[in-house]
């Protein structure tokens, strides 16, 4: 089927031809000649002979007709079909220049505006095919600008489905929802291409939930689609089964998942692997280890035999299957073999790391990493090595465990910087977070059991690295850009490789072959690494960089040299998953104290916040005995360390960021704010943002406006401004 379903029909009375000095043309032959393009245009199986015939037909006609008012129409028109079968067939740069003749008739001639809704349309959607996120969004809003003036137009679906498709392949999955349901409620045709269009738009809206861990509401969509199986050909109702099999396994539900990935019809013609680890997955998950095993090591045996007389790269898909084997050998507390499959599955998930040994891990995902996957097989490996050190005090496992969860945190921070999508940040904060709670909970472990401070350090390092990146998710990269002076320019290009990794990535997850993945994997090196020397540049731009990088370091000693004096203290709270913990950083030593936590404690908070809201207007606060509780419970732990103390630095974590501290009380009637001077802070790294923001008095410019009152102005002088300026 082509882009464009229904042509557009002009009169030729009246056409001006180009003069020829040899003959004049034949206004039938080209009536004759337009009229032939149409009838190849509009045949339902076109071939590439036909439809090339049939552009150098517009094109013929285009050519002979003399640029004019009256011939503007059904050139513009002969430009936009040319344009739309190069795109078919993939020369898309010929088709951009079609478009462009299209657009420039309109604008030329002033035809009615209508007419460039297509032209702008297509051209948006060759660019997405170019990979162009800017341009492809540009032209898309300028029909969708055509479109607020007419919305009777045709093809009102596609261009809502085109935003949808750019804005699920970028990785933010609301946006794209918004349109694909756009795309539903716009969509005017009836018969196949209806019941076509509509699974399409539904399982986008699905797979979109899906990857914002709305399961239910997924599940739901995609079962909508089931009565439509009559209609679709096998390909597309498997894709229905697979997707719903997938969603049921990411809620732990395997029977259900189980019951449709046994609908599948002839699951040996889709991605074998796939279906096998599918299968795989779901029996661990009913902990029927011997079933599970049969089908992972088919997977092994599928993609082996694909091996044979191929040199096969490494496939993300067995990187998962190793990564299942590693989960069902830990189920069976085979240790050794759970971290050699771990192993195995870092491998096939690196491009450039092959090292076998247990102990070591990636050390540069520049160019390195397929697959989201990485993560887990890092994190999945720590827990292992973890485990293993728990029951035999060998310590080499313990430092193994921490290694793989540095290894998988310089992961996450790459994902983090790589991608600036919903994607990304629902991956940091799903995974990624959740994570850096259960590592430092192993470090304060260990500091307990071996007053290490080495342990200590680390654990507040990466306390404060999960407050910092939680805080990076909502501040988003780009608004830090757009203050620091980049150039458009270089914005513009990192956009667009961005785009385009994230569109590989997702094509990589629906690979069909492994030469599919091979070009694939091709071409997300050469993104990766055009992307690597177009940051380069940013280092050229200070005040990015700074403010960037502030996120990643950690000074302690700067901190303490600089930020505190021996009168100051800094607090710094983080959850674990089922604790609290309690960092004091004085200017000659960091402590930790745990804090005892349960629900009685959430209630604490809750019911200290509701009451300090329902404080009766005009009436003075005069303390509770919740404040009381409270200060015991959060500065107890560490008052005999405060006793010299004047100033208090405040770092909380997730519901205590609600909190004012200034309201606690250490005595009854005797507030927190009356023994300290109290400041907060997001992370322990901002404090060197801090630094590196002081002013430069000698190049600033104060102006005081309203010093004294010109006869111009109508507001009152504020003569103070002058002098404190002058200060």
């Amino acid at each position: 089927m082509k882009i464009l379903i229904c042509s557009i029909v002009f009169g030729l009375a009246g056409l001006i031809l180009h003069p020829s000095p040899h003959q004049e043309p034949d206004p039938v032959k080209i009536l004759n000649v337009y009229h032939q393009a149409e009838e190849l245009f509009n045949k339902e199986d076109g071939t590439a002979t036909s439809d090339s015939l049939a552009t150098t037909k517009y094109l013929w006609v285009a050519e002979q007709l003399s640029d004019n008012e009256e011939n503007a129409a059904i050139r513009l028109n002969c430009f936009e079909k040319a344009g739309v079968l190069r795109q078919t067939y993939g020369a898309f740069s010929e088709a951009l220049r079609h478009y462009e003749k299209a657009i420039d008739m309109q604008e030329t001639h002033q035809l009615n505006d209508s007419l460039l809704f297509r032209p702008y349309l297509y051209t948006g959607n060759v660019y997405f095919q170019l990979t162009n996120f800017d341009s492809a969004i540009y032209y898309l809003k300028k029909a969708e600008e055509v479109l607020d003036s007419y919305p009777k137009l045709d093809e009102v679906d596609r261009l809502y489905n085109s935003f949808g498709v750019i804005y699920y392949e970028s990785g933010n999955y609301s946006q794209s929802i918004n349109y694909f349901h756009k795309a539903l409620a716009t969509m005017g045709e009836t018969g196949a291409y209806k019941e076509y269009a509509t699974y399409s738009y539904q399982s986008n809206i699905a797979s979109a939930l899906r990857h914002l861990y709305q399961f239910d509401s997924a599940a739901a969509l995609y079962k909508s689609l089931l009565p439509l199986k009559n209609q679709l050909t096998p390909p597309y109702t498997n894709q229905i089964y697979i997707n719903l099999g997938t969603t049921y396994l990411a809620q732990n539900q395997p029977d259900s998942a189980l019951v449709y990935l046994s609908m599948i019809e002839n699951p040996e013609q889709e991605n074998s692997v796939i279906f096998q680890n599918k299968l795989g997955q779901a029996y661990i998950q009913k902990e029927q280890y011997d079933h599970a095993k049969e089908h992972l090591s088919q997977s092994l045996k599928l993609h082996n035999d694909a091996s044979i007389g191929n040199n096969l790269s490494k496939d993300n898909n067995i990187g998962l299957t190793y990564l299942l084997l590693g989960d069902l050998s830990l189920k069976n507390e085979q240790f050794d073999d759970a971290l050699q499959y771990y192993q195995k599955s870092i491998i096939q998930l690196d491009y450039d790391f092959n090292d076998t040994l247990v102990f070591s891990n990636p050390s540069n995902y520049i160019t390195g990493f397929s697959s989201f996957n990485l993560f887990g097989s890092l994190l999945a490996k720590a827990r292992c090595q973890k485990i293993v050190y728990q029951r035999n005090s060998d310590i080499r496992y313990l430092e193994g465990a921490i290694d793989a969860y540095r290894a998988a945190f310089r992961f996450a921070n790459y994902i983090l910087k790589l991608f600036d999508n919903e994607n990304a940040r629902l991956f940091v904060a799903e995974l990624v977070l959740p994570t850096y709670q259960e590592a430092v909970a192993l470090l304060l472990d260990q500091y307990a059991e071996t007053r290490s401070q080495e342990y200590l350090e680390q654990a507040f390092y990466w306390a404060e690295k999960s407050k910092a990146n939680a805080l990076f998710i909502n501040l988003r990269e780009s608004e830090i850009k757009s203050f620091a002076g980049l150039p458009d320019s270089l914005l513009k290009k990192e956009r667009n490789l961005k785009f385009a990794l994230s569109r590989l990535f997702l094509q990589m997850d629906h690979a069909k072959n492994q030469e599919e993945v091979q070009l694939i994997q091709s071409r997300i090196r050469d993104n990766e690494l055009a992307l690597s020397r177009l940051q380069d540049r940013f280092h050229d731009y200070p005040e990015y960089f700074n403010e960037k990088f502030t996120f990643d370091s950690l000074n302690l000693s700067f901190i303490q040299g600089e930020v505190l004096d021996r009168k100051s203290a800094l607090l710094s709270y983080f959850f674990t998953s089922n604790s609290l913990c309690l960092f004091l950083v004085l200017q000659d030593q960091l402590r930790y104290y745990p804090v005892p936590w349960n629900n009685a404690s959430e209630e604490l908070i809750r019911d200290f916040i509701f009451e300090l809201r329902n404080i009766e207007p005009g009436r003075p606060y005069q303390g509770s005995n919740l404040a009381r509780q409270l200060h015991e419970k959060l500065l107890g732990k560490g008052k005999d360390k405060l006793a010299k103390i004047n100033n208090l630095i405040l770092i909380p974590h997730q519901n205590l960021n609600g909190i004012p501290f200034e309201a606690l009380e250490y005595e009854e009637g005797k507030y927190l704010i009356e023994a300290y001077s109290v400041t907060y802070q997001y992370a322990a790294s901002l404090f060197q943002l801090s630094q590196r923001s002081s002013i430069d008095l000698d190049n600033t410019l104060m102006i005081a406006p309203f010093a004294a009152s010109p006869t111009s102005y109508t507001y009152k002088p504020l003569p103070s401004s002058e002098i404190e300026t002058k200060n």
